[in-house]
Protein backbone atom coordinates (compact mmCIF):
# COMPACT_ATOMS: atom_id res chain seq x y z
CA UNK A 1 0.00 0.00 0.00
CA UNK A 2 1.54 3.25 -0.60
CA UNK A 3 2.05 5.42 1.89
CA UNK A 4 -0.27 8.02 0.33
CA UNK A 5 -3.54 5.63 0.56
CA UNK A 6 -2.36 4.77 4.30
CA UNK A 7 -2.14 8.43 5.51
CA UNK A 8 -5.24 8.84 4.32
CA UNK A 9 -7.20 6.34 5.19
CA UNK A 10 -5.55 5.74 8.97
CA UNK A 11 -6.09 9.50 9.57
CA UNK A 12 -9.82 9.13 9.05
CA UNK A 13 -10.11 6.36 11.10
CA UNK A 14 -7.41 7.60 14.04
CA UNK A 15 -9.04 10.89 13.87
CA UNK A 16 -12.27 9.94 14.18
CA UNK A 17 -10.83 7.96 17.74
CA UNK A 18 -8.87 11.05 18.23
CA UNK A 19 -5.46 8.57 19.17
CA UNK A 20 -3.02 10.24 18.00
CA UNK A 21 -0.96 7.50 16.19
CA UNK A 22 1.79 7.59 13.52
CA UNK A 23 1.78 4.83 11.13
CA UNK A 24 4.98 4.70 8.61
CA UNK A 25 4.51 1.60 6.10
CA UNK A 26 7.24 0.40 4.10
CA UNK A 27 9.08 -0.51 7.24
CA UNK A 28 12.11 -3.40 6.81
CA UNK A 29 11.15 -5.63 10.12
CA UNK A 30 8.13 -5.96 12.01
CA UNK A 31 8.70 -2.98 14.00
CA UNK A 32 7.51 0.03 11.71
CA UNK A 33 7.74 3.01 14.22
CA UNK A 34 8.01 3.42 17.81
CA UNK A 35 8.52 6.72 19.57
CA UNK A 36 8.64 8.04 22.95
CA UNK A 37 9.29 11.72 25.13
CA UNK A 38 9.23 13.12 28.12
CA UNK A 39 7.00 16.43 27.79
CA UNK A 40 6.50 19.07 31.01
CA UNK A 41 4.06 21.86 30.57
CA UNK A 42 3.21 24.41 33.15
CA UNK A 43 0.95 27.31 33.35
CA UNK A 44 1.00 30.08 36.03
CA UNK A 45 -2.67 31.74 37.25
CA UNK A 46 -2.30 35.17 38.16
CA UNK A 47 -5.67 36.19 39.43
CA UNK A 48 -5.75 39.64 41.69
CA UNK A 49 -2.26 38.79 43.14
CA UNK A 50 -3.35 35.62 44.00
CA UNK A 51 -1.32 32.60 41.69
CA UNK A 52 -1.59 29.18 41.32
CA UNK A 53 0.81 27.14 39.47
CA UNK A 54 -0.60 23.84 37.22
CA UNK A 55 1.72 21.17 36.22
CA UNK A 56 1.92 18.42 34.16
CA UNK A 57 4.72 15.76 33.40
CA UNK A 58 3.93 13.46 30.75
CA UNK A 59 5.70 10.60 29.02
CA UNK A 60 3.75 8.66 26.35
CA UNK A 61 4.76 5.68 24.39
CA UNK A 62 3.55 4.18 21.14
CA UNK A 63 4.50 1.26 18.69
CA UNK A 64 3.53 0.32 15.72
CA UNK A 65 4.11 -3.64 14.52
CA UNK A 66 3.74 -5.52 11.05
CA UNK A 67 1.68 -8.31 11.20
CA UNK A 68 1.41 -9.47 7.37
CA UNK A 69 -0.24 -7.12 5.95
CA UNK A 70 -2.08 -5.72 9.16
CA UNK A 71 -0.57 -3.32 11.29
CA UNK A 72 -0.88 -3.64 14.71
CA UNK A 73 -0.34 -0.06 17.25
CA UNK A 74 0.04 -0.05 20.93
CA UNK A 75 0.10 2.75 22.51
CA UNK A 76 -0.59 4.11 26.30
CA UNK A 77 1.16 6.88 28.56
CA UNK A 78 1.89 7.96 32.14
CA UNK A 79 1.87 11.45 33.88
CA UNK A 80 2.02 13.25 36.94
CA UNK A 81 0.12 16.49 37.59
CA UNK A 82 -0.44 19.11 40.45
CA UNK A 83 -2.27 21.81 41.00
CA UNK A 84 -0.13 24.39 43.54
CA UNK A 85 -2.17 27.30 44.71
CA UNK A 86 0.18 30.38 46.03
CA UNK A 87 -2.10 29.79 49.56
CA UNK A 88 -3.81 26.37 50.83
CA UNK A 89 -2.75 22.82 50.36
CA UNK A 90 -1.93 20.90 46.65
CA UNK A 91 -3.58 19.03 45.03
CA UNK A 92 -1.97 16.04 42.76
CA UNK A 93 -3.18 13.17 40.46
CA UNK A 94 -0.81 10.77 39.11
CA UNK A 95 -0.71 7.18 37.44
CA UNK A 96 -0.71 5.29 34.44
CA UNK A 97 -3.27 6.16 31.38
CA UNK A 98 -5.41 2.98 29.57
CA UNK A 99 -3.43 1.23 27.12
CA UNK A 100 -5.25 1.27 23.90
CA UNK A 101 -4.49 -1.38 21.34
CA UNK A 102 -5.09 -0.72 17.31
CA UNK A 103 -5.48 -2.92 14.28
CA UNK A 104 -5.75 -1.50 10.50
CA UNK A 105 -6.19 -3.88 8.00
CA UNK A 106 -6.26 -3.04 3.98
CA UNK A 107 -8.22 -5.04 1.47
CA UNK A 108 -9.40 -4.53 -2.08
CA UNK A 109 -6.46 -4.10 -3.47
CA UNK A 110 -5.21 -1.32 -0.49
CA UNK A 111 -8.60 1.01 -1.71
CA UNK A 112 -10.06 -0.15 2.05
CA UNK A 113 -8.94 -0.05 5.47
CA UNK A 114 -10.83 -1.93 8.11
CA UNK A 115 -10.04 -0.87 11.96
CA UNK A 116 -10.69 -2.49 15.46
CA UNK A 117 -9.53 -1.44 18.52
CA UNK A 118 -9.46 -1.89 22.10
CA UNK A 119 -8.73 -0.04 25.15
CA UNK A 120 -7.84 -1.40 28.08
CA UNK A 121 -8.73 0.19 31.80
CA UNK A 122 -5.42 0.18 33.31
CA UNK A 123 -5.15 4.21 34.00
CA UNK A 124 -6.50 5.71 36.89
CA UNK A 125 -10.12 6.20 38.04
CA UNK A 126 -12.05 6.27 41.07
CA UNK A 127 -11.19 9.84 41.70
CA UNK A 128 -11.43 11.63 45.03
CA UNK A 129 -12.45 15.14 45.71
CA UNK A 130 -8.82 16.57 45.14
CA UNK A 131 -8.05 14.82 42.09
CA UNK A 132 -11.53 16.08 40.01
CA UNK A 133 -10.46 19.30 41.07
CA UNK A 134 -6.92 18.37 39.49
CA UNK A 135 -8.70 16.77 36.62
CA UNK A 136 -10.86 19.62 36.27
CA UNK A 137 -8.21 22.13 35.52
CA UNK A 138 -6.15 19.65 33.18
CA UNK A 139 -9.14 19.51 31.08
CA UNK A 140 -9.67 23.53 30.20
CA UNK A 141 -9.05 23.48 26.58
CA UNK A 142 -6.95 26.68 26.91
CA UNK A 143 -4.07 25.39 28.93
CA UNK A 144 -3.68 22.40 26.65
CA UNK A 145 -2.46 19.86 28.92
CA UNK A 146 -2.42 16.21 26.34
CA UNK A 147 -3.65 13.97 29.19
CA UNK A 148 -6.70 15.23 30.12
CA UNK A 149 -8.26 12.33 31.58
CA UNK A 150 -6.07 9.49 33.00
CA UNK A 151 -8.59 6.23 32.83
CA UNK A 152 -12.08 4.97 31.74
CA UNK A 153 -13.83 1.55 31.31
CA UNK A 154 -13.15 -1.36 28.62
CA UNK A 155 -13.72 0.68 25.36
CA UNK A 156 -13.99 -0.91 22.04
CA UNK A 157 -14.03 0.75 18.35
CA UNK A 158 -14.56 -0.32 15.13
CA UNK A 159 -14.44 1.83 11.73
CA UNK A 160 -13.62 1.32 7.95
CA UNK A 161 -11.90 4.24 5.34
CA UNK A 162 -12.20 4.18 1.58
CA UNK A 163 -9.82 6.13 -0.18
CA UNK A 164 -9.80 7.03 -3.89
CA UNK A 165 -7.43 8.92 -6.35
CA UNK A 166 -9.34 11.89 -7.55
CA UNK A 167 -6.76 12.92 -10.36
CA UNK A 168 -2.77 12.42 -10.87
CA UNK A 169 -1.53 14.26 -7.02
CA UNK A 170 -5.08 14.38 -5.50
CA UNK A 171 -6.50 11.28 -3.17
CA UNK A 172 -10.16 11.80 -0.99
CA UNK A 173 -11.19 9.78 1.23
CA UNK A 174 -14.62 8.67 3.36
CA UNK A 175 -14.68 7.06 6.54
CA UNK A 176 -16.85 6.14 9.30
CA UNK A 177 -16.37 4.65 13.30
CA UNK A 178 -18.18 3.83 16.61
CA UNK A 179 -16.70 3.42 19.95
CA UNK A 180 -18.89 1.74 22.84
CA UNK A 181 -17.98 3.02 26.41
CA UNK A 182 -17.69 0.26 29.19
CA UNK A 183 -18.40 1.89 32.99
CA UNK A 184 -15.87 2.72 35.31
CA UNK A 185 -15.44 4.62 39.07
CA UNK A 186 -15.08 8.44 37.91
CA UNK A 187 -15.42 9.13 41.29
CA UNK A 188 -14.06 7.05 44.71
CA UNK A 189 -17.19 4.96 46.08
CA UNK A 190 -19.43 6.76 43.77
CA UNK A 191 -21.65 4.36 41.39
CA UNK A 192 -20.59 3.32 38.06
CA UNK A 193 -20.71 6.26 35.13
CA UNK A 194 -21.17 4.95 31.71
CA UNK A 195 -20.13 7.58 28.93
CA UNK A 196 -22.38 7.39 25.54
CA UNK A 197 -21.31 5.30 22.65
CA UNK A 198 -19.94 7.68 19.77
CA UNK A 199 -21.01 7.62 15.91
CA UNK A 200 -17.92 9.36 13.56
CA UNK A 201 -18.06 10.55 10.02
CA UNK A 202 -15.19 11.98 8.06
CA UNK A 203 -13.64 13.46 4.84
CA UNK A 204 -10.13 14.10 3.60
CA UNK A 205 -8.43 15.43 0.92
CA UNK A 206 -4.98 15.17 0.16
CA UNK A 207 -2.99 17.42 -2.46
CA UNK A 208 0.13 16.97 -4.02
CA UNK A 209 3.14 15.00 -2.88
CA UNK A 210 4.29 11.70 -4.13
CA UNK A 211 2.98 7.93 -3.53
CA UNK A 212 5.84 7.36 -0.93
CA UNK A 213 5.70 10.54 0.69
CA UNK A 214 2.90 12.70 2.31
CA UNK A 215 1.11 15.14 0.92
CA UNK A 216 2.11 19.38 0.92
CA UNK A 217 -1.56 20.38 1.45
CA UNK A 218 -4.00 18.06 3.52
CA UNK A 219 -7.85 19.23 4.37
CA UNK A 220 -9.96 17.39 6.71
CA UNK A 221 -13.38 17.54 8.63
CA UNK A 222 -15.10 15.13 11.43
CA UNK A 223 -18.49 14.60 12.79
CA UNK A 224 -19.26 13.33 15.85
CA UNK A 225 -22.32 12.74 18.01
CA UNK A 226 -22.67 10.66 21.34
CA UNK A 227 -25.37 9.03 23.22
CA UNK A 228 -26.50 9.89 26.52
CA UNK A 229 -23.98 8.78 29.49
CA UNK A 230 -25.39 7.09 32.08
CA UNK A 231 -25.17 6.28 36.12
CA UNK A 232 -26.56 2.80 37.34
CA UNK A 233 -29.08 3.26 33.86
CA UNK A 234 -30.43 7.24 34.45
CA UNK A 235 -29.26 9.41 31.88
CA UNK A 236 -27.63 12.21 33.36
CA UNK A 237 -25.37 13.92 30.42
CA UNK A 238 -25.69 14.11 26.84
CA UNK A 239 -22.35 15.87 25.32
CA UNK A 240 -23.18 18.11 22.18
CA UNK A 241 -22.00 17.17 18.63
CA UNK A 242 -18.88 17.81 17.84
CA UNK A 243 -17.62 19.31 14.06
CA UNK A 244 -13.77 19.18 13.37
CA UNK A 245 -12.27 21.46 10.75
CA UNK A 246 -8.49 20.77 10.01
CA UNK A 247 -5.82 22.75 7.08
CA UNK A 248 -2.22 21.88 7.16
CA UNK A 249 0.43 22.81 4.55
CA UNK A 250 4.17 21.48 4.52
CA UNK A 251 7.02 22.89 2.26
CA UNK A 252 8.41 19.86 -0.34
CA UNK A 253 11.55 18.42 -0.33
CA UNK A 254 14.80 20.69 0.19
CA UNK A 255 16.79 21.91 2.77
CA UNK A 256 13.78 24.07 4.80
CA UNK A 257 11.28 22.21 6.63
CA UNK A 258 8.46 23.76 7.21
CA UNK A 259 4.44 23.67 8.17
CA UNK A 260 1.48 24.84 8.99
CA UNK A 261 -1.56 23.58 10.90
CA UNK A 262 -4.79 24.58 11.65
CA UNK A 263 -7.95 23.49 13.81
CA UNK A 264 -11.12 24.64 14.70
CA UNK A 265 -13.32 22.47 16.87
CA UNK A 266 -17.25 23.52 17.77
CA UNK A 267 -19.35 22.21 19.38
CA UNK A 268 -22.67 22.27 20.06
CA UNK A 269 -24.64 22.79 23.63
CA UNK A 270 -24.04 19.82 26.20
CA UNK A 271 -27.30 18.81 28.15
CA UNK A 272 -27.72 18.12 32.06
CA UNK A 273 -30.73 15.68 32.82
CA UNK A 274 -30.47 15.47 36.08
CA UNK A 275 -28.18 18.00 39.09
CA UNK A 276 -26.06 13.98 38.81
CA UNK A 277 -24.81 15.66 35.70
CA UNK A 278 -23.24 18.69 37.34
CA UNK A 279 -20.06 17.32 38.62
CA UNK A 280 -19.79 15.67 35.21
CA UNK A 281 -20.16 18.89 32.99
CA UNK A 282 -17.43 20.32 35.76
CA UNK A 283 -15.02 17.91 34.89
CA UNK A 284 -15.53 17.76 30.79
CA UNK A 285 -14.75 20.55 28.29
CA UNK A 286 -17.95 22.52 28.16
CA UNK A 287 -19.88 23.18 24.21
CA UNK A 288 -17.84 26.31 22.70
CA UNK A 289 -15.35 26.67 19.77
CA UNK A 290 -11.36 25.99 19.64
CA UNK A 291 -9.40 27.47 17.53
CA UNK A 292 -6.10 26.07 17.61
CA UNK A 293 -2.54 27.07 15.08
CA UNK A 294 1.04 25.60 14.95
CA UNK A 295 3.69 26.39 12.89
CA UNK A 296 7.40 25.33 12.80
CA UNK A 297 10.38 25.44 10.50
CA UNK A 298 13.93 23.70 10.46
CA UNK A 299 17.01 23.99 8.61
CA UNK A 300 19.78 21.40 8.88
CA UNK A 301 23.09 22.85 10.20
CA UNK A 302 24.97 19.48 9.89
CA UNK A 303 24.16 16.24 8.04
CA UNK A 304 23.29 15.09 11.99
CA UNK A 305 21.50 18.10 12.93
CA UNK A 306 18.41 20.40 12.28
CA UNK A 307 17.68 23.16 14.17
CA UNK A 308 14.28 25.44 13.67
CA UNK A 309 11.51 27.29 15.67
CA UNK A 310 7.61 26.50 16.54
CA UNK A 311 5.19 28.95 17.45
CA UNK A 312 1.85 27.64 18.83
CA UNK A 313 -1.67 29.74 19.05
CA UNK A 314 -4.84 28.99 20.48
CA UNK A 315 -8.46 30.39 21.36
CA UNK A 316 -11.22 29.58 22.98
CA UNK A 317 -14.61 30.85 23.25
CA UNK A 318 -18.43 30.39 23.60
CA UNK A 319 -18.60 28.70 26.87
CA UNK A 320 -21.49 29.60 29.04
CA UNK A 321 -20.78 33.10 30.96
CA UNK A 322 -17.19 33.35 29.46
CA UNK A 323 -15.65 31.21 32.61
CA UNK A 324 -13.62 29.58 29.77
CA UNK A 325 -12.98 31.71 27.40
CA UNK A 326 -9.52 32.79 26.65
CA UNK A 327 -6.48 32.59 24.62
CA UNK A 328 -2.84 31.54 24.44
CA UNK A 329 0.42 31.62 22.61
CA UNK A 330 3.99 30.01 22.76
CA UNK A 331 7.27 30.21 20.61
CA UNK A 332 10.58 28.03 21.26
CA UNK A 333 13.15 26.67 19.59
CA UNK A 334 13.40 22.91 18.13
CA UNK A 335 16.38 20.99 17.87
CA UNK A 336 16.66 17.13 15.75
CA UNK A 337 20.10 15.08 16.00
CA UNK A 338 19.92 12.11 13.81
CA UNK A 339 20.66 9.11 15.26
CA UNK A 340 21.38 7.27 11.87
CA UNK A 341 19.41 5.83 9.14
CA UNK A 342 16.29 4.57 11.48
CA UNK A 343 16.42 6.65 14.84
CA UNK A 344 15.94 10.24 15.89
CA UNK A 345 15.84 12.52 19.05
CA UNK A 346 14.05 15.98 19.13
CA UNK A 347 13.92 18.33 22.14
CA UNK A 348 11.87 21.15 21.71
CA UNK A 349 10.65 24.50 24.36
CA UNK A 350 8.57 27.22 24.58
CA UNK A 351 7.40 29.97 26.50
CA UNK A 352 3.64 30.65 27.19
CA UNK A 353 1.61 33.45 27.87
CA UNK A 354 -1.87 34.34 27.58
CA UNK A 355 -5.21 35.13 29.40
CA UNK A 356 -8.87 33.77 30.44
CA UNK A 357 -11.82 35.51 31.26
CA UNK A 358 -13.44 35.20 34.66
CA UNK A 359 -17.35 35.59 33.88
CA UNK A 360 -16.79 39.21 35.10
CA UNK A 361 -16.47 42.35 32.38
CA UNK A 362 -13.00 43.54 32.77
CA UNK A 363 -11.65 41.16 34.92
CA UNK A 364 -9.02 38.72 33.53
CA UNK A 365 -6.60 35.44 35.01
CA UNK A 366 -2.81 36.20 33.05
CA UNK A 367 -1.13 33.02 32.23
CA UNK A 368 2.66 32.66 31.96
CA UNK A 369 4.17 29.36 31.38
CA UNK A 370 6.74 26.73 29.73
CA UNK A 371 6.48 23.87 27.65
CA UNK A 372 9.62 21.42 27.38
CA UNK A 373 10.01 17.78 25.46
CA UNK A 374 12.71 15.91 25.08
CA UNK A 375 11.29 12.23 22.81
CA UNK A 376 13.28 9.74 20.54
CA UNK A 377 11.35 8.27 17.22
CA UNK A 378 12.21 4.56 15.58
CA UNK A 379 11.02 3.71 12.23
CA UNK A 380 11.71 0.58 10.16
CA UNK A 381 13.25 -1.59 12.34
Amino acid sequence: MSARTWRCMRLLIVGLLAIPVAVAPGGAGLLDQGRSQVEYRTWTLDADSSETTVSQMRVPAMATARIGAAQVVLATAGASSTVDPEEGDNYSLAGPADLTVEGFLPLAHDRVLVHAGVSLPTGRTGLDAEELEVARILSHPVLAFRLKEYGRGLDLSAGLALAVPLAPGISAGIGGGFMAHGAYALVEDGADYTPGSEISLSAGVDFGGTEDSPAPVRLDAVWRTFAQDEVEGQEVFEEGDQLTFEASGRTGSGKLAASLTGRIVTQSDNTIFTSEGETVESFRTPAGTLGLMIAAADLPVSSWLRLGLEAELSRFSGSEGGSRDGQAYGAGPIATLILGKHAHLTARARLLSGSLETGTEGAEIDLSGTHIAVGIGLSGL
